[in-house]
């Protein structure tokens, strides 16, 4: 799939870098909220949180009983993320273009001899609750969770390196319960660890660059390295050092690694925990994530994800590989949109643009590979090139007028998707596909009002 150069310098150092980049937003108006009031990472902070959640960045200053701020918020909005790539925030299309260019043109991380993340190093006792502010959320959450550690871990039969990131449950001093979704690459590597009878060691970085923390949602095929995507991303290799207690690397830039490994064969009821789709999940065995050590910078910063930026993460990507099958089935799309409304994952808009008569019919076309491209979408909505696909207003105005459900509606009954969702039955649930777009041979009756384009301002001073 080839992807249109866009015409940005990405040579950006707050794209490579967390605390460089939250003094970037800083410098901007109401892009940050500092809280500087006393919070506690059980409940309240969470609550805070949830008021402004969707707006600023938030930096939680007064953890009760810690002094490391608590830091959320970067992924909560796409102009955000936008800007802090370089691009232009006008055209929400820019971004899922440049993720697309950064997985065609990857760029290889660099590895270094001493980084920022080892300027402290605890190897014993370890304590992560006495550490780290790591909070409880929502009321009826199990426990203390991690939600915002990016996980390196390597193939023990190819020793490729794979970034992921997953829900992490404090169940002592130095473990956790790591849950891993039905279909993850870190599950398919920890069972070959399981078959060969060895721990699988994986580092877990908290406060990665926003490049790093984008890409490792990236949808790449197994044994492809995401720091490749991360680098491309940014416009510079990614910067690595070597851990200290196992065989992985991390970027040299993080706030805080945790260094250690999974258990063989020990797996452990985790949850509830209040995941994406806004509702508990469902409790299930985890395996032991046992730290061996924690590094960190000398004043670091704990970074955090809500349901928002964990919508926009695995939406930004969701987009590029919807794109990428879609644009390989018909050069008609023009743009693709995964709604915030079903979490960024399970309702997509694609729009087309059919200009002659044997491009009818490709709509649909399109609608089945996007099912295939990602087992998460369920809802496939096809509009022509003149909605837009970023505002449901204008999606539903689509439906209103141009689908017809005797003729526009696309079935297709008891396919796999996300197990977490509650509607479906251990991930199975029938997808729908719509087709909201104007028959290629009756344009003109569905064509819209036009109006003399006129400044306003000239009509306002």
């Amino acid at each position: 799939m080839a992807y249109t150069r866009l015409h940005v310098v990405f040579m950006l150092s707050y794209a490579s870098d967390l605390r460089a980049a939250l003094e970037f937003l800083s410098s901007r108006k109401d892009e940050v909220i500092r809280i500087r009031k006393p919070v506690d990472a059980k409940h309240e902070l969470a609550a805070v949180y949830r008021m402004l959640e969707g707006g600023p960045v938030v930096v939680f200053e007064n953890v009760k009983g810690y002094k490391i701020p608590v830091v959320s918020g970067f992924f909560s909005n796409r102009r955000r993320v936008s800007e802090l790539l370089g691009l232009d925030p006008s055209d929400p299309m820019q971004l899922t273009l440049r993720c697309g260019e950064a997985l065609a043109n990857r760029v290889k991380p660099r590895l270094v001899g001493d980084g920022a993340c080892k300027e402290v190093v605890v190897k014993s006792e370890v304590n992560l609750m006495k550490t780290l502010p790591i909070m409880k959320a929502a009321l009826g959450d199990a426990g203390h969770y991690i939600t915002a550690g990016v996980v390196f871990a390597k193939d023990p039969e190819t020793g490729n390196r794979n970034l992921s990131i997953h829900r992490m449950q404090v169940k002592g001093p130095n473990e956790l319960r790591l849950h891993i979704d039905k279909g993850r690459h870190l599950g398919v590597i920890l069972s070959k660890a399981e078959r060969m009878g060895v721990p699988l060691e994986i580092a877990v970085a908290v406060g990665v660059a926003p490049a790093v923390m984008l890409s490792s949602t990236a949808k790449l095929p197994l044994g492809e390295d995401e720091l490749g995507v991360a680098g491309a991303i940014q416009g510079e290799p990614v910067e690595i050092v070597k851990c200290d207690t196992i065989n992985a690397e991390v970027p040299a830039n993080a706030e805080v690694v945790l260094e250690g490994e999974l258990l063989p064969d020990v797996w452990e009821d985790e949850g509830p925990f209040q995941e994406y789709p806004g509702t508990y999940s469902v409790v299930s065995p985890a395996p032991i994530f046992r730290v061996k050590a924690i590094t960190h910078r000398s004043t670091p910063l704990f970074y955090t994800v809500f349901m928002r930026e964990s919508h926009m993460l695995r939406g930004i990507q969701g987009e590029v590989a919807i794109y990428r099958v879609a644009k390989d089935t018909s050069p008609i799309v023009q743009k693709v949109h995964l709604t915030m409304g079903s979490c960024g994952r399970h309702h997509a808009v694609i729009s087309v643009k059919k200009e002659i008569a044997d491009h009818e019919g490709l709509q649909r076309n399109i609608i089945c590979a996007v099912f295939a491209a990602m087992r998460e979408a369920d809802l496939v909505i096809a509009v022509d090139e003149d909605v837009d696909v970023y505002n449901m207003s204008e999606v539903e105005w689509a439906l209103a007028t141009r689908f017809d459900a005797a003729r526009g509606l696309i079935l297709v009954p008891d396919a796999r998707s996300h197990e977490i969702t509650p509607v479906s039955r251990e991930g199975i649930r029938s997808k729908m596909g719509i087709d909201a777009t104007a028959p290629f041979q009756m344009k003109d009756r569905f064509r819209r009002a036009e109006f003399l384009k006129v400044d306003l301002k000239k009509y306002l001073e």
